[in-house]
């Protein structure tokens, strides 16, 4: 009998948990039996970036929360497995085993999210009329203020790369089916910077190379004053539009970002608020808003414009990279970054 349900003959072990007489047990994944991804896959680590393939007991990483977490062990390298190359829509691919779980949100679960949330019921109240008929108006105002009974918002399901492939699109095709969430805020810890990441930021954005001046419309003092509020004494130059840091070059000399533009390594590792302000002054100075109220930020040296690309996703922002033309003085070549939420 234990057998008539069973498509194939259980192993010992099998057939013991089968043959259990409690009401509850527990199971625990076997050994070895992980989700594998390519060796190749690059993997933050507390120092830095190693390959899957570098990456052994003792090494510390970051889990999905954004916090440490110290390999414990790992498995042989498999050969022959069916793979899927997974893409994801800001251009992102990772190379993952057939049997690699995913937590994925489907479309129509999404739907059902974003129709739980705030504004999506304001917008849906001012649209309909009220039904109330008038006769009862102590009920029609209570029932204004009652909030209607809701199902559980979807929490989504693990599914294996096989099966999202096998269900990738959803309504005849028109739409992708699966989303994942983005991870939380890379957890690093606060770091003793030369310069405060704002003011490094806002010197990014619109410094000047080889000086301690940025440009600043004269009437934007906000910058300046937040600049003067962060211990830099800050001087208008004759010629409109620019400003001086005084102090500022021989910082920018040590962090050896002089000339050489760039976001260092102990600014890429520093805490999830410092992160923050270092992306608040690039904004503040090359970032804007679209009408639809994405965020993107425009610069023409791509080594900050993927600086800010990698930055803006390690404080769990949904972020791609596109090239455009900047226009400025005619025409020339720029790099986008349009770091989006979901």
């Amino acid at each position: 009998k234990m057998t008539k349900y069973i498509p194939h003959k259980p192993t010992p072990k099998q057939a013991a948990f089968l043959m259990l007489d409690c009401l509850e047990a527990f199971y625990g994944g076997s050994a070895s039996g992980g989700k594998a991804t390519s060796v190749q896959t690059c993997i933050p680590h507390l120092n830095g970036w190693k390959t899957m393939g570098d990456t052994h007991p003792g090494d510390v990483i970051f889990d999905e929360q954004g916090q440490p977490c110290r390999v414990l062990a790992e498995s042989e390298v498999f050969y022959d497995h069916e793979c899927y190359e997974v893409e994801f829509d800001t251009g992102e691919k990772i190379v993952c085993d057939a049997d690699h779980l995913w937590h994925t949100f489907t479309y129509k679960e999404r739907g059902e999210l974003h129709r739980r949330t705030d504004e999506w019921r304001a917008a849906r109240r001012a649209r309909r009329p009220s039904r109330s008929t008038g006769k009862r108006p102590d009920l029609a105002a209570r029932n204004a203020v009652m909030k209607p009974p809701t199902k559980p918002a979807p929490t989504g399901s693990a599914k294996t790369a096989r099966e999202i492939a096998a269900t990738l699109k959803a309504r005849g095709g028109s739409h992708f089916n699966h989303a994942v969430r983005v991870c939380h805020p890379v957890q690093w810890a606060e770091q003793t910077l030369l310069i405060p990441p704002y003011v490094f930021g806002a010197w990014l954005g619109d410094g000047t190379k080889n000086a301690g001046s940025y440009a600043c419309h004269i009437d934007d003092r906000a910058i300046v004053d937040r600049i003067s509020d962060l211990g830099f004494k800050v001087n208008k130059y004759q010629a409109e539009h620019v400003w001086y840091i005084e102090g500022l070059v021989g910082k920018l000399r040590e962090l050896g970002v002089y000339g050489n533009k760039h976001i260092p390594e102990q600014y890429m590792r520093a805490s999830a608020e410092q992160r923050m302000e270092l992306l608040r002054g690039l904004m503040d100075t090359d970032g804007n808003c679209d009408e639809d109220g994405g965020a993107e930020f425009c610069n023409t040296n791509p080594e900050i414009a993927y600086g800010c690309l990698e930055l803006a996703r390690s404080l769990g922002l949904k972020a791609s990279i596109t090239e455009g033309r900047a226009m400025l003085n005619g025409e020339e070549d720029a790099l986008r970054i349009r770091p989006r939420t979901i």
